[in-house]
């Protein structure tokens, strides 16, 4: 009988190691060879930013302009390049349409969602196809590995039976994805028509090769967005142009007209809804302070190791609109700032995430499912994404029924209102009902009208405080309004990681290295952080590598326990510092949790 299991442990290992994101590293001579990435220009240190953190601590407002610079400045990049775009995705989303293929739209993380999203937006489930890495459940949940497997893309689109009259869009913000050069060559070698829409001139040889394949090539669609607001962040300005350029070429290839005054429109748009969020800087620091206060509330469980109480979380809700804007925020939250991620239905014994979304409307969690996909959930899936309760009417162990929703927590309302639409009933109680057991509700709403008095009046009724954009023009695509909505989300919750010491110039410390392309940035981070501070200790890379990997198992036998575990970024920035091994790793987290997760200890003036 043991000689069985242990045969059957063997067999399953590899399948395990992938779904529990790699425990087995590859050596550091391979690393090396395949995922050094600081080249990429979405992984530089963008100037404007330098001083991002040490300025949010002084002045949450001028932090708050800083970020919204590099946002305005995706507009620019819109304005510039969305011609040399079009003109080559436009024919050839019209040419499947019209011959009955399909268009399919791919990524891993937030290029998944928003992959999702955009499919949704086409409202054409038959041939708008929206796939993410890691299957339709990552939607909510990042899930780890994926995005380092050929395998998996091939996988992902196996099923669809590809032939030359689909369009296959692969996206990524630093072009670096595994997952998407598995998919590209499966799609290719099946005669489909394969782009890559990325934003860094620098990618790896496998990315490359896509491009110089012998059969039909795959045809590059470089933006060169530069580096992020927050280096390496590619969910902020890297996803907001992939939602613009994409879906503009999607509605384009729609119209059966060319509306030659779309262009205009978006761009009309987009600088007024950078113009009223800017009037609402400080109505936005209130907020975010006030999220601050509930995580930073010596009861809440935000920086300990269980669920101690009922505070420290923050709860959305959103109608089906908005829904899809919130998760792209939401979900990356949770491994861009070692949150806890959203949960399984089993998973009672972990420690609830701090950040969890709900859609509004729905009474069936199968039927919210394939509202918020616009399609059926993908039949290898099922299982899986129904473990997740979407619905706020869902029931079980995590339904919006049980979330902490007293005091010291938040409740924000999420929703658009178009032409003379009212906030739904079902928003507008929950809301309510949230307000009266005690927690700090927050409504975020973009109309393309002024919102009637009565309207005003309920948002006032409802909460403590409210972010209005009124007057914002719409576009046939919801465009304009899901780059407002995106803006304002990415706002409040990196402003408020920001001021929580997640973020340390404009460098992510508080990142999970779940893959390869992480494992390399944790270390360029490190690196450039002790170089700075301790420029005569030098970092044997090697060593470095090592130490991260060992971290890391650490760091996820605690969470498969449903504890909180600081950055390993934070952890290998305290060991350097005290002269300590991965051996001393409690120790650490005492350390670590005594300072807040503070690196006070660094002495940088970052230039």
């Amino acid at each position: 009988m043991n000689y069985i299991l242990l045969v059957l442990l063997i067999l399953l290992t590899p399948y395990w190691q992938m779904k529990s994101n790699q425990f087995n590293y590859m050596p550091y001579s391979e690393f090396k060879q395949k995922f050094q990435l600081g080249s990429a220009s979405t992984e530089q240190l963008h100037p404007v930013t330098m001083q991002l953190s040490q300025t949010m601590h002084k002045d949450t407002i001028k932090g708050l302009e800083l970020l919204l610079a590099v946002d305005e400045n995706v507009i620019n990049s819109f304005q510039n390049k969305i011609d040399d775009i079009s003109k080559i995705l436009i024919p050839a989303f019209k040419k499947s349409l019209q011959s009955k293929g399909r268009i399919f739209l791919i990524g891993s993380g937030s290029s998944g969602r928003l992959a999702i999203d955009l499919a949704a937006k086409a409202n054409n489930a038959n041939q708008v196809i929206g796939i993410i890495a890691g299957g339709d459940a990552a939607v909510v949940r990042a899930k780890e590995g994926f995005e380092d497997s050929e395998n998996d893309g091939k996988s992902a689109i196996f099923k669809f039976n590809l032939n030359a009259k689909d369009t296959v869009v692969l996206i990524s913000g630093s072009g670096s994805a595994s997952f998407n050069v598995g998919c590209g060559n499966f799609a290719a070698d099946l005669g489909a028509n394969v782009y890559y829409f990325y934003n860094s001139t620098e990618i790896p040889v496998r990315t490359s090769n896509l491009f110089n394949r012998k059969n039909n090539p795959i045809t590059p669609l470089l933006v060169d967005i530069g580096p992020q607001a927050i280096s390496g962040s590619t969910r902020l300005q890297a996803a907001t142009l992939a939602i613009i350029f994409l879906g503009y070429s999607l509605k384009m290839a729609f119209s059966q007209d060319l509306d030659l005054q779309y262009k205009n429109i978006l761009l009309v748009g987009m600088l007024d809804a950078i113009s009223k969020i800017k009037l609402q800087l400080n109505e936005m620091k209130k907020i975010i302070l006030q999220e601050v206060k509930r995580f930073s509330n010596p009861v809440a469980n935000f920086r300990r190791l269980r669920d101690y109480s009922d505070q420290g979380y923050v709860t959305m809700l959103a109608p089906l609109n908005s829904i899809r804007e919130v998760f792209i925020d939401t979900t990356e939250t949770s491994p861009t700032f070692s949150t806890n991620a959203l949960r399984r239905e089993s998973e009672i014994k972990k420690k609830r995430p701090e950040f969890q979304a709900y859609l509004i409307g729905g009474d069936d969690n199968k039927v919210a499912w394939q509202n918020l996909l616009a399609r059926e959930i993908i039949k290898e899936d099922k299982f899986e994404t129904m473990q997740f309760l979407l619905s706020n009417k869902s029931i079980g162990f995590n339904s919006y029924s049980n979330r902490p929703t007293k005091k010291g927590n938040m409740v924000f309302g999420v929703c658009k209102l178009l032409g003379n639409e009212n906030i739904s009933d079902d928003l507008i109680t929950s809301v309510k009902d949230a307000k009266i057991n005690g927690a700090t509700t927050i409504m975020l709403m973009v109309c393309d009208n002024k919102i009637s008095d009565e309207q005003l009046k309920i948002t006032k009724n409802i909460s403590d405080l409210y972010i209005l954009l009124e007057d914002l023009p719409n576009d046939d695509f919801g465009i304009i309004h899901s780059f407002a909505l995106k803006i304002i989300l990415n706002l409040i919750s990196n402003s408020s990681m920001i001021l929580m010491n997640k973020v340390f110039g404009n460098r992510m410390i508080d990142v999970n290295p779940s893959n390869y392309k992480l494992v390399d940035r944790s270390m360029r981070i490190i690196t450039d952080i002790w170089k700075n501070s301790f420029p005569a200790n030098k970092i044997d890379d090697e060593n470095l590598y090592n130490t991260i990997q060992q971290l890391y198992i650490k760091k996820k036998e605690r969470q498969e326990q449903g504890l909180y575990v600081p950055s390993i970024i934070n952890i290998t920035l305290n060991l350097l510092h005290k002269n300590k091994t991965p051996d001393n790793f409690e120790e650490i987290l005492d350390l670590i949790e005594k300072n807040n997760e503070s690196l006070s200890f660094l002495d940088i003036n970052w230039s």
